[in-house]
């Protein structure tokens, strides 16, 4: 399920990446997401689900590069993601940030570069490049 942590051995303490699906949560808002996606991916709102979630979850090559990372993910739907953290309520969805120590937010992939990405292998090169080196990571 979407708002779960998946939890990796080697985390960089206090800090973890936030995975936000521009969808709604709950059984009939899935479905339906299933169905546009496949029968209209054009006009699909969300580009992040349709390269990471097949027909009935999350990709397998996904789910195994997000449980590989070395920090802990956590996966929010869209008004989860605007409850939980009303100050970035505002954020253009989809979106892949890097919570860090202090609360704050650094954005890792927003919202415009994850909808050109075009497919999943892209969208993980690109989420390595913005992890790469990044100071809150370590050696990450």
């Amino acid at each position: 399920m979407l708002s779960s942590i998946i939890t990796n051995t080697n985390q960089a303490e206090e800090v973890e990446l936030i995975i936000v699906y521009n969808a709604e949560s709950g059984f009939f808002n899935s479905v339906s997401s299933s169905v546009h996606k496949f029968v209209s991916p054009e006009t699909y709102s969300c580009q992040l689900c349709r390269v990471s979630h097949g027909l009935v979850g999350m990709l397998g090559p996904w789910k195994t590069y997000l449980e590989r990372l070395p920090v802990p993910v956590r996966s929010y739907h869209r008004s989860q993601f605007q409850t939980t953290f009303p100050d970035y309520a505002d954020t253009r969805l989809p979106s892949i940030l890097l919570r860090k120590r202090n609360g704050d937010f650094t954005p890792m992939l927003e919202a415009d570069v994850i909808e050109r990405a075009g497919n999943l292998m892209t969208l993980i090169n690109l989420l390595n490049d913005a992890l790469q080196g990044h100071e809150d990571l370590g050696s990450a």
